[in-house]
């Protein structure tokens, strides 16, 4: 704790005079010094925290004080009686301040002192002027009697404040006596001297304003007033009590909270401090901020709950706080997820302590933190690209691996499409040679595929693919049109069924290696004379969103069930001895997956294969 704290929290609890802030919706005191506790009859301030200010008031007093607060905004000096805690009679006299946040809420910042003692004096006054002046010359206040423009009574305490020989102010007029006011607040005592002959009954009895001494000093007084017998006659009574300590007090404790929160307001971390309840007592700017409260001091009094953090953020929140303040020990470095007024989602580093009051009892607790997503996002990243770098490695390993097997195949097929067509040109047998030569033909087109679908496999991998939304209708028509050239010796029909309706996905360039890779397989794996390919689209809701689904019936061999499971996969599955559809599966299951879509295969006959597959895709509307 920094000198000018020290200085400010010891001005505080010593001060003679009772501080205290309490909220205007349920008038519950939150913040109060031990003076203003003994006021009420109690020990120390932390007896009347969380109680009612207006419990300890008569309920004539407590609306007078608060109609007073919402037409003016202030109070100064109010008197009213008291009965502490302990029964006693007190009369008090109160000054205070409203205050009002962005979001409404109200509170009030005041002050309060015991003169029960002045006020038995007053009384005194009446009943004897002896017993009067015995008192006056006795008070510690300093008293003046003003009586037909002349001073005819003051005492030694008011010359020790304003320096000013008791045979000097007598002397004086009442002009001279002004002429020890402040210049500027000459205007305001003017004018409660106005108010006061005017005979207005709601004039408060005293006021506050400066005095300038013989010497030159500057020094606050409080001035109470009133109308008095005199010697038989009506004189004007005048008292006044020095508080520049107070004031200074005051001065250095609102310089010393500026000092603080300026502190705390320009450091880059996140500050803020709670009771035992977990309720805000304070924070620095940069909490408000995330907080979505604005400025620090609208933060007081509210909960996690409250606050702009998810659910189940706040109550891990309160949880923690609950377990330092119950173990009275401090967390350090807890990491935690926040979400922030701003819609960002922050990970942080929190430290936790509790606080004490002077008798070591805990009675809240101190948080600080920092945020640390950028870090937290730069260690995802690295692990993440770790991750995709060991992927990779593996999938070149393996793609490698695949081309070997499945390249191969494809030459061994030639190889032996070669032997028979020298067999074929020794017996003279054109048809059986053109046959021979549509087997290269088939094979030549797998191999260029293979190697298509390779690359196209490396690109995903590689580069992120970005969507936008995409006419289905061009594009299938390109396919249908590809694979029919592609074998036009064959009998392909192509039929189309509710595509109109069903345009447009959000999708990329490679939708046409989707439909084409489907085509492709529907003619390769199809031992019919006369192909027959159906392609039927239609609408599904799955969540609330809108997808296309598309389906390529056709009449080819089918898909056995154990192939089924396996067939997207072909570009992770080790084990060869299990013939796929090649990769253009895989590619095709990877560009949907891009498309957060979906694709599976089922049978056209229910649990019969050879009737031929229906291959089903699902892809998100534009």
């Amino acid at each position: 704790m920094g000198e000018s704290e020290q200085n400010y929290k010891r001005l505080y609890e010593t001060a003679q005079v009772g501080f205290w802030t309490s909220l205007i919706k349920g008038a519950i005191i939150i913040k109060a010094n031990n003076k203003g506790a003994q006021i009420l009859g109690l020990n120390n301030a932390s007896e009347i925290i969380n109680t009612k200010i207006t419990d300890y008031f008569a309920p004539e007093i407590s609306m007078a004080i608060y109609q007073e607060l919402k037409q003016s905004g202030e109070v100064s000096n109010c008197e009213g009686q008291l009965v502490d805690v302990n029964g006693i009679k007190k009369i008090v006299s109160i000054s205070a301040r409203l205050f009002e946040r962005d979001n409404g809420e109200e509170y009030i910042e005041g002050y309060i002192f015991d003169i029960t003692d002045l006020k038995k004096a007053q009384e005194a006054l009446k009943e004897s002027e002896e017993k009067f002046r015995i008192f006056a010359d006795q008070s510690h206040m300093g008293i003046a009697v003003v009586q037909e423009d002349s001073i005819k009574y003051v005492n030694e305490a008011l010359s020790e404040i304003n320096e000013y020989s008791i045979e000097e102010m007598m002397n004086w007029t009442p002009i001279d006596y002004m002429k020890t006011t402040h210049p500027e607040d000459i205007p305001k005592v003017m004018e409660r001297i106005r108010r006061r002959q005017a005979g207005e009954e709601d004039l408060p009895e005293s006021f506050t304003c400066r005095l300038i001494t013989k010497s030159g000093k500057i020094k606050w007084i409080q001035s109470f007033g009133k109308t008095i017998l005199y010697n038989g006659k009506y004189a004007d009574y005048g008292s006044v009590i020095d508080i520049t300590d107070r004031m200074e007090m005051t001065n250095k404790l609102k310089e010393s909270q500026e000092m603080l929160q300026l502190v705390m307001d320009n450091i880059p971390q996140f500050i803020f401090w709670k009771d035992k309840d977990s309720r805000y007592l304070g924070c620095n700017k940069n909490f408000a901020r995330v907080a979505g409260v604005n400025v620090p001091e609208y933060i007081v009094g509210l909960q996690d709950k409250d606050l702009a953090w998810e659910k189940e953020e706040s109550e891990f929140f309160h949880e923690t706080d609950a377990l330092v303040m119950e173990s009275d020990a401090p967390e350090f470095h807890i990491i935690e997820q926040q979400l922030q007024a701003d819609g960002k989602h922050a990970w942080l580093d929190t430290n936790k302590i509790p606080l004490h009051d002077s008798e070591g009892n805990v009675v809240g607790l101190l948080g600080t933190y920092e945020d640390i997503t950028e870090r937290v996002i730069s260690e995802q990243a690295l692990k993440k690209s770790e991750a995709k770098y060991r992927e990779a490695y593996n999938n070149a390993n393996f793609l490698k691996d695949i081309f070997s097997h499945d390249i191969n195949n494809i030459l061994q097929s030639i190889q032996t499409a070669n032997e028979l067509y020298k067999i074929a040109i020794d017996k003279d047998n054109p048809k059986e040679l053109r046959d021979i030569t549509d087997v290269i033909r088939l094979q030549v087109i797998r191999g260029a595929k293979l190697v298509n679908t390779i690359r196209k496999l490396s690109e995903l991998e590689e580069y992120e693919q970005f969507l936008e939304p995409i006419v289905i209708k061009d594009i299938l028509e390109q396919s249908i049109n590809n694979i029919k050239n592609l074998f036009q010796k064959k009998s392909i029909n192509v039929q189309i069924k509710s595509l109109n309706n069903h345009g447009t996905v959000q999708a990329n360039e490679y939708l046409k290696d989707i439909f084409d890779n489907l085509l492709m397989n529907s003619v390769i794996y199809n031992e019919h004379e006369n192909i027959e390919i159906l392609i039927t689209f239609s609408k599904e809701i799955i969540e609330k969103k809108a997808f296309c689904r598309i389906e390529f019936r056709d009449n080819g061999t089918g898909i056995e069930e154990i192939r089924k499971k396996i067939i997207f996969q072909r570009a992770s599955n080790k084990d060869k001895t299990i013939s796929g559809l090649g990769l253009g599966l895989s590619l095709v299951k990877k560009i949907i997956d891009t498309y957060n879509g979906k694709i599976w295969v089922e049978d056209i006959v229910k649990g019969d294969h050879s009737k031929g597959s229906n291959f089903i895709i699902i892809i998100p509307k534009a």
